[in-house]
């Protein structure tokens, strides 16, 4: 199967990354950019079943997604502010903020105090 531009960001990654390889089994699960963006525990361990090269996706796979907070300076204070716009902005992949807005949801309504902090939502997610 040949890389369409939907699995470009897929295939670079896994080139980046070191893990080429792993290119036939993500295109044989019709992971693409979109899909790539939704990826959980249990369906990487699907995709991947060797513990070595799925602890080395994960890795990566969480740098990448972790980095969001780091490359726009988010403390928690400026966490706390966010709108709906402000998050668009930040994260402008629609399943990668959906997945995001749904752990901050569930976060924040959870905690008593109301404060709701950015590194526990990264760490949920």
């Amino acid at each position: 199967m040949e890389a369409t531009k939907s699995s470009m960001v897929v295939s670079q990654f896994l080139e980046n990354i070191g893990l080429a390889e792993l290119k036939p089994q993500l295109e044989a699960h019709r992971i693409d950019d979109e899909v790539f963006e939704l990826l959980d525990d249990e369906s990487i361990t699907q995709i991947i079943p060797k513990l070595g090269l799925r602890l080395k996706f994960k890795h990566h796979y969480n740098l990448r997604c972790n980095s969001l907070s780091e490359a726009h300076r988010i403390d928690d204070e400026v966490f706390e502010l966010l709108d709906d716009e402000s998050i668009t902005q930040i994260i402008p992949k629609l399943g990668l903020r959906l997945k995001f807005k749904h752990h901050y949801n569930l976060r924040c309504n959870s905690l008593s105090e109301g404060r709701c902090k950015l590194s526990a939502i990264l760490d949920s997610i």
